[in-house]
Order: C-alpha cells, then sequence, then structure tokens
C-alpha cells in the first residue's frame, strides 16, 4: 500500500498540466471521496442486497481501477520534450579599425556563409595602465563606429551579424576575446595579420600572434598582411563599401 500509495501520489502529480497544489488536492479529493463513502456505503449494500453483492461491487470496483489507466493511457505518459535544435555557435572576427579590417570581415563573411553561421564582430577599445592609472586609448564613440561599419558591411553581404565593444587593457586583449570564444562556443576567431612596426605590439606584443598562441591555427584565422590588405582595400571607409 506505501508503494502503490507513493507511485500513485507522484504520477498524478506528474502527468497533470494544473498546478500542482491544484493537482494533490484533485488528487485526494479523489482518493479519500470513497474511503469516506465505503464506511457508509458497504454496510447498507450489504444490508439490502446482501454480502456477497457488496464483494462484488469491491471487486468491479477493482477491475475499473486498471482498466481506466489503460483506456487513459496516453494522459500517463511523460510529455517527450522535443529536442530543442542546437544553437549554432558564432564566427568572430576582431576588428581594430585599420586598414586590414575590409579583408578580415570579407574573410569572416565567406567562411559564415560555408559553415551557416552568423557572425559576432568584436572590437577591443584598449586601455593602458600609466602610473598605476588606466587610460583609455580609445573613446566609446570611435569603437562603436569601427564595429558598426563591419556589421554593415557583414549584412549587406547577407550574413547575420551583430557586435559587440570589450574593454580591456593592451596586455590582456587576446585573453578576453579568448574567453568570449570560449563563452559562445564559437568556432573560429578570424583575425588581421600581426602590424608590422607598429608601437603597440612591440610593446604588448601581437594581438593575432597571442590568439594564435592561445587557440592554435585551428581556432584562428588569421588573414593577410598589412601592408598588401592595404594596397587592396584601403582605407577604414573601404568596410562601408558592399563586398564583391
Amino acid at each position: 500500500m506505501g508503494i502503490c500509495n507513493t507511485l500513485f501520489t507522484e504520477l498524478a502529480l506528474e502527468i497533470s498540466d494544473a498546478p500542482r497544489p491544484v493537482a494533490s488536492a484533485g488528487y485526494n479529493f479523489l482518493r479519500w471521496f470513497a474511503g469516506v463513502i465505503a464506511p457508509y456505503a458497504v454496510p447498507k449494500i450489504a444490508e439490502f442486497c446482501g454480502v456477497e453483492v457488496a464483494f462484488a461491487v469491491a471487486a468491479a470496483a477493482a477491475l475499473a481501477a486498471p482498466l481506466t489507466f489503460y483506456l487513459r493511457r496516453h494522459h500517463l505518459a511523460r510529455p517527450s520534450a522535443e529536442a530543442a535544435p542546437a544553437p549554432v555557435s558564432p564566427l568572430l572576427v576582431a576588428v581594430d579599425g585599420g586598414p586590414s579590417d575590409a579583408a578580415v570581415v570579407d574573410r569572416a563573411a565567406a567562411l559564415a556563409r560555408a559553415g551557416g553561421r552568423p557572425v559576432l564582430v568584436v572590437h577591443v577599445r584598449m586601455a593602458e595602465v600609466i602610473d598605476e592609472e588606466e587610460a583609455d586609448l580609445e573613446d566609446t564613440t570611435t569603437a562603436a563606429a569601427i564595429i558598426g561599419l563591419a556589421v554593415e558591411r557583414l549584412t549587406t553581404a547577407g550574413i547575420a551579424a551583430k557586435g559587440q565593444i570589450i574593454d580591456a587593457t593592451a596586455g590582456a586583449a587576446a585573453r578576453k576575446v579568448s574567453e568570449l570564444a570560449d563563452a559562445l562556443a564559437a568556432s573560429r576567431i578570424v583575425v588581421g595579420a600581426p602590424h608590422r612596426h607598429d608601437p603597440e605590439d612591440i610593446r604588448h606584443g601581437s594581438f593575432s600572434a597571442a590568439l594564435l598562441t592561445m587557440r592554435g591555427p585551428d581556432g584562428v584565422v588569421v588573414v593577410g598582411d598589412r601592408r598588401e590588405v592595404s594596397s587592396k582595400t584601403g582605407p577604414l571607409s573601404a568596410l562601408s563599401q558592399h563586398s564583391a
């Protein structure tokens, strides 16, 4: 009786689409309704119809219970949760507002189109620590403009894209982008090639090279050389033009 009581209680509460307190109240009403009426009904049945009829009514009730379960068995199965389609991991593209951005974005668009993936454009708004004080090297408006141009180029090419600004010190920029890629399960990160003779790269190390070291060649796509790309794509404003 203890096993059946626990089983039926859990069953009643699990299959009901009513709120749990309502389902519990309904189940207890049904369960105790017969318990309340039986002490009065059984003697009356035995008195007017005989003891055998009272046992027959009990037997009929015992048979009616499994028959009810069988006829309503589709209500007893737990609803099968439809497998939600796994979210498609995005492709990250890192832009810095330099001449190579157009080529980087175009390469990301080609990879995203081939893999059916959306693109998240990231731009690190660098900060420098000077005399224990942190100073931003770029204002928010400029950072947003860089992101906006890249997103516009991607959406014009038919790629679903959005942007995100990451605030980080120069030395932590690559790590921040790598952590974001891990959090989003990004398939790859597309970046431009290291900037040759760039004072920032000399002081803090190359952002692209650091990402390549962290994630390996399978996780990072390094696009071109800045001097070669510069002659092909022109300045940052080229991002506002349509992809070829």
